[in-house]
């Protein structure tokens, strides 16, 4: 994600700042991917938009790696972004 994102992103110094975002996009997702990954782990992406955020239109992505005989989400990372193109490159697999 650090390697393709633009120059005109979210700072990565930033990303605390935006950290209250990360449940809700979590618990209402504007969107849910499901995909399994070459070792077989299968990952959901939860992207949530927010559209009126005081610094712009900013998405909040959200990357879990699911344990479906558990049942849990186990959290990769998550992140803000301004730039639509990386979104886009997260929707991938079953939505």
């Amino acid at each position: 994600m650090m390697k393709i994102r633009s120059e005109k992103d979210v700072p990565e110094t930033d990303f605390k700042k935006y950290a209250s975002l990360r449940e809700e996009s979590i618990e209402e997702p504007d969107e849910i991917w499901k995909k399994m990954d070459t070792s077989g782990n299968i990952l959901v992406t939860f992207i949530k938009e927010f559209p009126d955020h005081e610094d712009g239109d900013i998405s909040y992505l959200v990357v879990t790696q699911e344990d479906e005989s558990a049942a849990i989400h186990a959290l990769l990372y998550s992140f803000p972004t301004n730039d639509k193109t990386l979104v886009d490159r997260y929707r991938q697999g079953e939505n």
